[in-house]
């Protein structure tokens, strides 16, 4: 290659050919732009008819949606006015209902503070009732735990006068006792001595009777 262009770079260049060559490329490029640019023209053309039919049809879409949409306003609007219109006359019930139900709570209310007052009344005379009560009853307890004290009081006074006088009593018959066991003692001991003087006697006797005996039976003999 190297070769060839030394050769060619050594040829003479020839404009005329080169230069005719340019224009038949020059006429080729421009018919050939001149076909593509009839052939967009055709499809812009065509572009725009399809364009256009579309345009027609969306229009027609458009017109037709919009005359359902008016229809379809005008029957939301009818509904809205009816939702309205219940919603207004729920409302005025609602409210209706809503001040009766706030007159009957005020009224209830009156009412339970009427109780609860009368009941607080009723409540602070039981109080009243039940504390003189208590006040009472404490009196009387005092009055029986003084009564008490005094009946163990007098007990406690009668039973030392009780003992005191069975400690007499006792020591009474402990004396008595005591002289009755030294007389008793005295006369165990005269009884003894008068048993003994007897005994003696008894003996003296049988020995006389038993010397007699013993002299009859001699003198018999």
């Amino acid at each position: 290659m190297t070769q060839d262009t030394s050769e060619q770079s050594n040829q003479p260049f020839d404009f005329e050919t080169e230069n005719k060559y340019l224009k038949l490329t020059i006429t080729a490029l421009r018919n050939q732009i001149e076909k593509l640019q009839i052939n967009q023209e055709e499809k812009i053309q065509k572009t725009k008819s399809d364009s256009a039919d579309e345009i027609s049809q969306l229009q027609n879409t458009v017109n037709a949606l919009r005359s359902e949409m008016e229809k379809s306003q005008i029957s939301k609007e009818e509904d809205i006015q009816l939702a309205v219109a219940h919603a207004n006359n729920e409302n005025k019930q609602l409210k209706g209902t809503v001040n009766n139900l706030r007159d009957s709570l005020e009224k209830t209310q009156i009412d339970i503070e009427d109780r609860i007052q009368q009941s607080i009344m009723v409540v602070n005379d039981i109080n009243k009732q039940l504390k003189k009560t208590v006040n009472s009853l404490r009196d009387e307890l005092e009055k029986i735990q003084i009564r008490q004290q005094e009946q163990i009081q007098k007990a406690v006074t009668g039973t030392n006068d009780e003992n005191k006088q069975l400690k007499e009593t006792a020591h009474s018959l402990r004396d008595r006792l005591e002289k009755k066991d030294a007389q008793r003692m005295e006369e165990l001991q005269l009884a003894e001595k008068n048993k003994f003087e007897e005994h003696s006697q008894l003996k003296e006797i049988i020995n006389i009777l038993r010397e007699k005996l013993e002299v009859q039976n001699s003198d018999e003999n």
